[in-house]
């Protein structure tokens, strides 16, 4: 299966979201819809200190992707402050229902959470890069296309003159899977927290090091 990795254009939105709601179909962001997730990829892709990735085959369909940013705080605001309206019309029968207007202003605070609660000691505490997302379809899975994902984000933290040690990933605690695939890739494991009432796992990374 011969493909490329390439950075997101609005061609692939509609992949890429599909693709994020196959890997994570019971998470927040995936009830939200297929045309929220493609206008939450763009807006990502927009923002001067983030980027999305694509493996992309030869016919032009995607088998995988991968966000990430130099740093989360400044991509977050650059999405809402961009990209509020729309995106709060691409899910507007959803967030009529207040238990989604919680997890939507969990979703919003989640930087501070995940970078600046615990311990002030915590090895991630001032951590700002981080690997947002990334899924793999299941015709690909085996052929090294996260690796050369995860590849990619640490190219660009070069790029980007990442002036930090390490960035972060985080990942459902009870996902034995997810878990081994950041582990195999150099990822140590740092600590565990909340979100969403779920247990979330933190890895860090040193920054420009290939997996």
């Amino acid at each position: 299966m011969k493909y490329e990795v390439v950075q997101m254009s609005k061609r692939h939105a509609k992949d890429v979201a599909e693709l994020h709601a196959m890997a994570l179909p019971e998470g927040f962001l995936s009830t939200l819809g297929l045309r929220f997730l493609g206008d939450l990829y763009q807006l990502i892709q927009s923002s001067p200190c983030a980027n999305v990735w694509v493996a992309e085959l030869e016919d032009g369909r995607c088998i995988g992707f991968l966000s990430g940013t130099a740093n989360v705080k400044a991509c977050y605001s650059h999405v809402i402050r961009r990209g509020w309206a729309r995106l709060a019309i691409s899910a507007l029968m959803q967030v009529r229902r207040l238990e989604v207007l919680r997890r939507i202003w969990e979703t919003v605070m989640y930087p501070n959470h995940s970078s600046s609660s615990g311990s002030p000691d915590r090895s991630d505490a001032i951590v700002p890069g981080e690997l947002l997302s990334i899924a793999v379809s299941a015709e690909a899975r085996g052929l090294g296309v996260g690796r050369k994902l995860v590849g990619a984000l640490d190219v660009e933290m070069n790029r980007w003159e990442y002036r930090h040690s390490h960035y972060r990933v985080v990942t459902d605690a009870a996902d034995a899977k997810s878990n081994t695939f950041y582990q195999s890739l150099g990822f140590i494991y740092a600590h565990d927290f909340m979100h969403h009432g779920n247990k979330m796992s933190c890895y860090l990374k040193a920054a420009g090091q290939s997996p």
